[in-house]
């Protein structure tokens, strides 16, 4: 699944047909990466920046939870060339307002759960709650990579909610992503 500490692109296409297909009349979407700019969250925002999507990562200003600012600065330009942005937000109620989607990850990921309690202190803030949603508008998805830590990373009335949480979808679509892209790779032999 190309899964490592600095990617998860697979986890991407799924959370982009997801996405679309929750709201298939739209075309350019503003999505919200709450947290660690861990894996996950670089690859949506690869993912966000070459379909020409608005990318916001709200998190500490902490370089430890920030996207690698190489890898940052490249994200940004391909927002650029395909007509979208990226942009980092420490307030996530600066962050949220007209989100199409808000989308959090586990606190402390692979490797890290020698961290949890730094990380879940570090990152409190970032939780994605009701008031965060609300805050979002009524447009906005809820998103996630599964598994979650209700409580920790987003209220569980907000990861269970039927008509705003589209996490299960996104776990449903990961097989359609793997079909895919195995489908594109065999064609390039």
């Amino acid at each position: 699944n190309a899964l490592t500490d600095q990617s998860h692109p697979t986890q991407a296409v799924a959370d982009i047909e997801a996405l679309r297909l929750a709201k298939p009349d739209e075309h350019k979407f503003k999505i919200v990466f709450s947290g660690d700019g861990n894996n996950v969250a670089v690859s949506l925002a690869e993912a966000a920046a070459l379909l020409g999507y608005d990318f916001v990562h709200t998190g500490p200003n902490d370089p430890k939870y920030k996207i690698d600012p190489e890898r940052w600065g490249r994200i940004k330009q391909i927002a650029q060339a395909n007509g979208g942005t990226a942009k980092h937000e420490v307030d996530p109620n600066e962050a949220v307002p007209d989100a199409d989607m808000v989308y959090a990850d586990v606190f402390a990921s692979m490797g890290q759960k020698g961290e949890a309690d730094i990380r879940r202190t570090d990152l409190a803030g970032w939780k994605v709650t009701e008031a965060l949603m609300d805050r979002a508008g009524g447009q906005a998805l809820f998103g996630h990579c599964l598994p979650a830590i209700r409580g920790q990373e987003v209220d569980a009335s907000v990861i269970d909610d039927p008509k705003r949480s589209i996490a299960f979808q996104i776990a449903g679509c990961r097989m359609d992503a793997m079909v895919a892209i195995m489908r594109h790779l065999r064609k390039q032999d």
